[in-house]
């Protein structure tokens, strides 16, 4: 069992000793690209509220963890369900966070926990107020993005205040994608295809023929 592993197991048996309601853990996320340490993130109405680890901090509180790297207790599992694979590659994660919220879990980001990562097909360094490295993904991608974060924000269990949060992230992704990257029309295309087929609840991969409704 490698560092993170551990990390991940210890800080999983410390919660669950102290009673708190464990949904999952995950390791803090580092850009292989840039070096850059990825904030956990709460949302509130007021914004993101970006909690990074402070010296010292070992456990923070968090509204979502990715999946890679992270760790589930069966008990969470057993409760909330599986990962819903309909919605396939974007936002699965933040799903079962959410559900798992729902059901009085709770996620957390173990600081010590270390995941090398590379967001997005490549990075490139924008001036938004000031030179920032933003990761850029395909327009496929983009497609799943918006259509999952529709689909989600029409359950019962996606708070407002993460609705909010994400409708202003997304249109910023979005907006910035199609004016840095390449395939701007297919980018495009696939959008408002992306809201069409949110709309209608259409799950499963973009390829798929007869996808899950």
């Amino acid at each position: 069992m490698g560092a993170a592993s551990r990390g991940l197991h210890e800080a999983a048996r410390g919660l669950a000793e102290k009673g708190v309601a464990v949904g999952t853990v995950g390791p803090r996320v580092l850009d292989n690209r840039t070096g850059r340490a990825y904030s956990f993130k709460r949302f509130t109405f007021t914004g993101i509220k970006h909690q990074h680890c402070a010296a010292g901090s070992d456990l923070v509180p968090t509204d979502f963890v990715i999946a890679s790297g992270s760790l589930t207790s069966m008990q969470a599992l057993q409760a909330v369900g599986a990962l819903d694979d309909g919605l396939f590659i974007d936002r699965i994660d933040i799903d079962w966070c959410l559900r798992a919220a729902a059901m009085g879990y709770v996620c957390y980001g173990v600081c010590a926990a270390r995941l090398q990562h590379e967001p997005g097909e490549h990075s490139k360094r924008v001036w938004i107020g000031r030179w920032t490295e933003v990761a850029v993904h395909s327009p496929e991608r983009n497609y799943y993005m918006v259509r999952n974060s529709i689909i989600l924000y029409r359950k019962a269990y996606a708070p407002l205040r993460w609705i909010l949060n994400d409708v202003l992230w997304l249109s910023a992704v979005v907006m910035l994608s199609c004016a840095i990257a390449p395939k701007r029309l297919r980018r495009l295309r696939l959008v408002a295809k992306g809201i069409w087929d949110g709309m209608r609840r259409v799950q499963g991969p973009l390829s798929d023929r007869n996808p899950k409704r």
